[in-house]
């Protein structure tokens, strides 16, 4: 069943990656327009394709590195949560906590 799996990953990534070689080079002598927050530029659409898989790479990683990030600070906080726990349970064996006496 693995080998399936893993052939149909090769697969469908293979097509997907044909099909943006495709569209990258149908794109390459085009020109368009650009304008964001100022003048309108002609540029290459290709700089463009490229513009954009670049930034939608770096989102991805970004959204991993964020994601990577929150289970780590999960992970502590549950761990800082446990100790507290076993100190408060070692202070309640000993006979009472480090708090304000009453008279």
């Amino acid at each position: 069943m693995e080998k399936l799996k893993a052939y149909v990953y090769v697969i469908v990534s293979g097509l997907g990656l044909l099909a943006a070689v495709v569209f990258a080079a149908l794109q390459w002598g085009n020109q368009s327009t650009f304008s964001a927050y100022g003048p309108t530029v002609s540029v290459r659409t290709i700089w463009l394709v490229l513009a954009s898989a670049a930034g939608g790479l770096a989102f991805y990683w970004l959204c991993r590195l964020l994601a990577r990030g929150g289970r780590i600070l999960w992970r502590l906080r549950g761990e800082q949560a446990r100790i507290a726990a076993e100190v408060q349970r070692q202070e309640k064996r000993a006979g009472g906590g480090s708090g304000p006496q009453k008279a």
